[in-house]
């Protein structure tokens, strides 16, 4: 491949794939790999010190950017891709041996296929993430999907898993809560009060007004009830006194009577005879 040529571009600190011409100011790009020697059919590997066959070498540099040949063999360079994909970003795999960045044609090379795949799921990842309207589900279900309204409708659920999440705040979805309320929640968390609170105090507070009426009223009810009970009672006792009264009387009228009766008898005895013709009660007046 041939060289690029940069003219009068200013001398940086450039990586190792730059070289500057001694002849002049330009700056010379060069993507030329460098090849493996095969001065012999065995070599040492430079990272585990072992002794292996050329066919357990990269036949040219790990990356375009390498300025050395590759002194690694196969398998350190795949445990350190491993590694670095494991304790670093995944945009931040390097060389073993000189510590350049390799891209995804150097680790699609050279790594296992099981460590590809997950860099690739990385790189894909984002890749997505940079659309727009992109959003990952909050649940962890590896799952993230373009929410085309945006922050106009900004409740997002899940295709995957069903979580519900917020676009704007990309958070598990604030439950009762706007966007503006989950900001304000944030900014002053000990003060802030959601609209359905204020909504569910207001009601709290129609709702005793509400009993405290109904109580009144109850209360009004159950006295009117009391005042009708009481003026029932004094009637039936007024009732009861009034039979009292009655009966006591007749008594008296009945006992005078009897009295009356009994002395009027004893007067017709005492003053009276019967007649012998008719048997009549014939007083008796200076003779029969």
């Amino acid at each position: 491949m041939s060289d690029l040529v940069l003219s009068s571009i200013p001398i940086f600190r450039f990586g190792k794939r730059y070289t500057q011409n001694l002849e002049s100011s330009d700056v010379v790009i060069s993507r030329t790999r460098i090849s493996a020697p095969r001065d012999s059919a065995e070599r040492e590997c430079s990272i585990c010190a072992e002794t292996r066959h050329n066919a357990d070498f990269p036949l040219l540099s790990i990356t375009a950017n390498c300025a050395h040949p590759p002194e690694a063999c196969f398998e350190c360079v795949q445990t350190s891709i491993r590694t670095d994909l494991s304790t670093k970003l995944w945009t931040n795999i390097r060389c073993l041996e000189c510590s350049e960045p390799l891209d995804y044609v150097d680790v699609q090379r050279y790594a296992d296929e099981k460590t590809f795949a997950r860099y690739e799921g990385l790189a894909l990842r984002a890749v997505m993430s940079e659309a727009p309207n992109f959003r990952w589900c909050p649940s962890a279900c590896g799952s993230g999907q373009i929410h085309m309204s945006g922050s106009d409708q900004p409740i997002v659920t899940c295709l995957h898993c069903g979580q519900r999440s917020c676009f704007v705040h990309e958070v598990a979805w604030h439950e009762n809560m706007s966007c503006c309320e989950y900001d304000k929640l944030q900014a002053d968390p000990e003060n802030f009060q959601s609209q359905f609170e204020l909504d569910n105090d207001e009601w709290e507070r129609i709702r005793q007004q509400q009993e405290d009426a109904d109580r009144v009223v109850a209360q009004g009810i159950l006295a009117a009830d009391e005042a009708e009970m009481r003026r029932k009672d004094e009637q039936e006792r007024k009732e009861r006194e009034q039979a009292r009264k009655a009966a006591e009387l007749a008594r008296q009228v009945a006992a005078r009577q009897k009295k009356e009766e009994e002395k009027s008898q004893a007067t017709i005895k005492n003053t009276t005879k019967p007649c012998p013709s008719c048997g009549w009660a014939i007083e008796k007046n200076k003779g029969w």
